[in-house]
């Protein structure tokens, strides 16, 4: 899976995050109130799955992007161009500072779960 559209994401994003004991709107809380990321949260579900959001998560046309299948991406104008592990590439209607921008949030995020979860484990 290479990126989701707003209708099914928010659908599917649930089914993950309960899947992990978390829901959307408590992540999204533990995530702004921890991290003070207000727009753009990245979802982290486990190592394959870590979706980005290319617009407010509540927008009509957000699409959540897989980082994990990301290869490559570069600039082209106001929109970024992204090559995917699978070889297609598609563009995204995002500021490539600002994608990088929702990266560096998702890894950050991606961190304190992974341990989160190697403390639960460790006690």
């Amino acid at each position: 899976m290479n990126y989701i559209t707003k209708i099914e994401g928010i659908r599917f994003i649930n089914k993950l995050l309960h899947e992990k004991i978390r829901d959307f709107k408590s992540y999204n809380k533990i995530v702004k109130e921890k991290f003070k990321i207000y727009t753009n949260v990245p979802i982290f579900i486990d190592e394959s799955i870590i979706l980005l959001p290319i617009k407010r998560f509540n927008s009509y046309d957000c699409i959540w992007i897989n980082y994990v299948e990301i290869k490559t991406f570069i600039s082209s104008g106001s929109k970024t161009l992204i090559k995917f592990n699978d070889g297609s590439i598609k563009a995204f209607d995002v500021p490539i500072k600002k994608l990088e921008r929702i990266i560096q949030n998702a890894l950050i995020i991606k961190e304190y779960f992974k341990n989160l979860s190697t403390e639960s484990v460790n006690t």
